[in-house]
């Protein structure tokens, strides 16, 4: 992969040197010297090379270009050996020149060049300065040569749009097109990304739009660029981030919620500071009605979980890595609940329960790909908080999972997890009870007491496609007695309990849908 990008890199810089050298078969003029302030600046065109000298190691050369239109700029500035050379791009204002791109890629011996930069009518300013990536050296025998392109671009970003303040406005369901042109911006001061070149863009949502809304935000995949995505609310929160897929592919943010009206930012970088200034990538973003039946994105975290207005809600693990947090409101009164997560076939998900206050009740990562994974008698009491994971390397954007949680009417349920030694057995109320084989190798303790020693006599009914052994215990638990269970059969045994004592039931194979039933009576 890395020859390969390589030769690509190689291939774009000596087809960038060509296209400066034979942009024109005339005589190409030169810098007139001195040209080192803006006002001694050389005059230029678009369409017309100029060669200059980097001619000492403090030399700066300035160029003029008055525009009378608005057009997109492809400036190109060729290579010159040992040189490490930089554009600096200047906007001229009633307040002087402004400093709006600063172009300095490569090393010494390399081209530089951007593309996108939207100006005019007006003047430009272009600098040709030593960059900051090698020690400054002098070239008095080698010219480079500038090269401004005008071009007439549609639906395409408009540079210098490198912060939120200068994003580009974009419309719901029109695309455009964007160039990873250059790689650093120096300009960029941002700490956690420091000289990152970033594309902003923006769209507005209008305050008699019916909300929420979901949005989709794509960019296309481009050779040679590891892309990131960001869609940001108008205070900053991010509501969507993707960088999930490898170089040459397109990143996508699925379902973000839009919960009010206003402004919101939408960021396109590459991940690995590269460039390409050849294949644009293609934004696009669109809006959709929100539905209590789906997930709402940015729900990664519990403080912004997707509330469940339904018992059952789709989803999806997109990109990788991606954590979903939902809500369930099931009142103050505690009861059991029944909770489930359908994957689509070949993803592995698994999920964590917690309670109200952040407490991880359950987690449940039974089955394997394409399989349901659930918990059929979770104990809860409040709000139920589901946290649903996919296996990493597993994701998908448009084929879905199925949350479900509904409480669970079943008479005589007893077994209430964690149950699964001595000191947190349930104690048996009345003479019968049913449970759960919960998850994988669970095991049931149950607590018998009773006023006097006596005979008992146990009644187990099984579960189809289930398997398990029940055992009794003397009080201290030392087992007496176990016998296997499997299918929907039923046993039935007698045996002495000395006032108290346990049963442990123990998983053998699991069936989640089904309880098991005990029915305890005096032994005849």
């Amino acid at each position: 992969m890395k020859r390969k990008y390589f030769a690509y890199i190689f291939t774009c810089v000596i087809t960038t040197w060509l296209m400066i050298f034979c942009a024109c078969k005339k005589d190409v003029p030169v810098e007139t010297e001195p040209n080192n302030t803006f006002s001694t600046a050389n005059e230029i065109s678009a369409g017309n090379p100029i060669e200059g000298y980097i001619q000492e190691v403090e030399d700066r050369d300035f160029y003029v270009l008055t525009l009378h239109e608005n057009v997109y700029l492809d400036i190109q500035l060729s290579p010159v050996r040992g040189v490490n050379h930089a554009i600096r791009v200047w906007k001229d204002t009633i307040n002087g020149p402004v400093m709006i791109k600063y172009i300095d890629d490569l090393r010494k011996s390399s081209p530089e060049r951007m593309r996108g930069i939207c100006a005019g009518p007006g003047i430009l300013y272009l600098e040709i300065c030593h960059g900051n990536r090698d020690v400054p050296r002098a070239e008095k025998e080698i010219p480079y040569r500038l090269l401004v392109i005008a071009e007439h671009l549609v639906d395409y970003e408009c540079e210098p749009n490198d912060s939120r303040l200068a994003a580009n406005p974009v419309s719901a369901g029109i695309g455009m097109e964007g160039f990873y042109s250059p790689s650093f911006n120096k300009l960029n001061e941002d700490t956690q990304h420091q000289s990152r070149e970033e594309d902003w863009f923006t769209f507005s949502i209008d305050s008699t739009v019916s909300l929420p809304l979901l949005c989709d935000v794509e960019v296309t995949g481009v050779p040679g660029i590891n892309s990131v995505l960001a869609l940001f609310d108008g205070q900053g929160n991010e509501l969507g981030m993707a960088d999930s897929s490898p170089n040459n592919e397109g990143e996508m943010i699925r379902g973000a919620g839009l919960q009010e009206p206003g402004t919101y930012y939408i960021m396109v970088a590459s991940a690995d500071y590269q460039s390409n200034n050849e294949v644009p990538y293609m934004l696009s973003v669109n809006t959709r009605e929100y539905d209590a039946g789906l997930e709402m994105e940015p729900n990664n975290k519990r403080a912004n979980a997707t509330l469940m207005m339904r018992q059952s809600i789709s989803g999806t693990i997109f990109p990788d890595g991606d954590i979903d947090y939902y809500i369930y409101k099931s009142g103050t009164m505690a009861d059991y609940f029944r909770i489930s997560v359908a994957p689509p076939d070949a993803m592995d998900v698994s999920f964590t329960v917690e309670d109200e206050r952040g407490k991880e009740l359950f987690e449940v990562d039974n089955g394997s790909s394409g399989e349901k994974e659930i918990y059929p008698n979770a104990w809860c009491e409040g709000d139920i908080y589901v946290k649903v994971i996919g296996k990493r390397g597993q994701y998908s954007n448009d084929l879905p999972y199925s949350l479900a949680v509904f409480r669970v009417n079943i008479a005589n349920l007893q077994d209430r997890e964690p149950n699964d030694d001595k000191d947190s057995a349930v104690t048996v109320q009345g003479d019968t009870f049913s449970g759960f084989l919960s998850y994988r190798s669970d095991r049931d303790y149950y607590l018998l007491k009773y006023p006097v020693r006596s005979r008992k006599e146990f009644r187990i009914s099984g579960i189809e496609g289930g398997s398990f052994t029940v055992s009794v215990t003397d009080p201290l638990g030392y087992i007496i007695k176990t016998v296997e269970v499997s299918g929907k059969t039923e046993h039935v045994f007698s045996e002495m309990v000395d006032k108290s004592g346990y049963i442990i039931v123990e998983s053998i194979i699991e069936n989640y849908d089904n309880p098991y039933l005990i029915q305890i009576s005096e032994a005849r």
